[in-house]
């Protein structure tokens, strides 16, 4: 029998960390949450719910369920002003809700779902027309009002099959697609079509990223075995206002997710001005890296970005070839780079540094 906290009342008061099983009765039920309306529940100090109204009314031909949220915080995400309305037409429930998030409440969620059950049996949670707003880009899913944009999953939820979501801004796209089925097997799969990259990456503090993403992005898990695949381009690639040129990443993963192939170059005016190649292995407590890298007049200014107060005013352009290899916190860095008038400063020291002409 589960261990509960606390005993459930035939008054009906409620206490945290209750666990009671059976049957109970909608307006039983009803009168139960109505006890918590504009109250704070927690049961973790890093989940907490405050501010919470319930309203349920089966007989209600415009809606069943109706909850607000004034907050909801996680260590994952925090969410406000939830609201949630329902109702049930013939078999399938539909399902409305809004609501903020994010650090300080910018991102906002307009969800139309429903909720039903297929010929097969299986329950199927589906988006209708929605859109969210995130970075004061406004995001549609299920655009196109179609069939697909939909996941249905068995009674036992031990098998997920994710019809083609589209995510879609504009002229960019953003597919995920895929299936899950316990814990041996998985394929999940996200296409990119002109997505611009500074509208999908978190904001952070002086660093922003530009460029137009295209490619796919694929991990296959079956029978404890993972064969994660990466193929995509950065075309204008950008951090921030420094243009870095166009990048493109193919990235392979052995069987266990232990070891990485790398094939990475940038171009900068048709010119390829970095190419690193080799592997990066995780299989061990102390992660190692085996790259060659090579540069061709390698535009050093956008390095300032990393420099911050320690050292600034980067520049210059840098060509030839480094070996990183070793444990990849502190990996070893070998090689021999042409310098050709570059230069630096350290604002702590008051110095700045020039180098003349070309510098092996």
């Amino acid at each position: 029998m589960p261990r509960c906290s606390q005993k459930f009342h035939q008054n009906h008061n409620y206490e945290k960390n209750l666990l009671q099983t059976g049957k109970i009765s909608a307006e039983t039920a009803a009168k139960i949450i109505s006890k918590a309306r504009g109250g704070d529940y927690s049961t973790s100090p890093h989940h907490f719910a405050n501010d919470i109204e319930v309203t349920i009314d089966n007989n209600n031909p415009l809606y069943n369920t109706f909850i607000e949220v004034d907050s909801i915080n996680t260590k994952f995400y925090n969410i406000s002003k939830f609201s949630l309305i329902n109702v049930t037409v013939r078999d399938t429930l539909f399902i409305k809700s809004e609501f903020d998030g994010g650090t300080l409440n910018k991102d906002h969620f307009n969800l139309s779902l429903y909720y039903t059950i297929d010929q097969d049996n299986k329950s199927v949670v589906g988006f209708k027309k929605s859109d969210i707003h995130l970075k004061d880009n406004k995001w549609f899913i299920n655009e196109e009002k179609n069939q697909f944009n939909k996941v249905a999953f068995d009674r036992g939820l031990k098998e997920f099959n994710i019809s083609d979501i589209m995510f879609s801004h504009e002229d960019e796209e953003i597919l995920l697609a895929g299936a899950l089925r316990d814990s041996t097997y998985k394929d999940i799969k996200l296409r990119f079509n002109d997505v611009n990259l500074n509208k999908i990456t978190p904001t952070l503090d002086s660093l922003s990223f530009g460029g137009i993403v295209n490619g796919n992005l694929d991990v296959l898990q079956q029978n404890g075995v993972y064969v994660p695949n990466s193929n995509v381009t950065i075309d204008k690639f950008r951090l921030n206002e420094y243009l870095i040129g166009d990048l493109k990443a193919d990235i392979v993963g052995n069987q266990s997710l232990t070891n990485y192939e790398v094939n990475l170059f940038l171009r900068n005016d048709n010119l390829k001005s970095l190419e690193a190649v080799g592997n990066i292995d995780v299989s061990a407590n102390n992660s190692n890296i085996d790259l060659s890298i090579d540069f061709d007049e390698f535009d050093l200014e956008p390095l300032n970005v990393f420099g911050a107060d320690v050292i600034n005013k980067i520049r210059g352009l840098a060509s030839g070839h480094v070996e990183v290899s070793g444990e990849l916190k502190k990996p070893q860095i070998e090689g021999k780079l042409i310098l050709d008038n570059a230069g630096m400063a350290i604002p702590y020291l008051n110095v700045n540094y020039y180098f003349i002409g070309i510098s092996p």
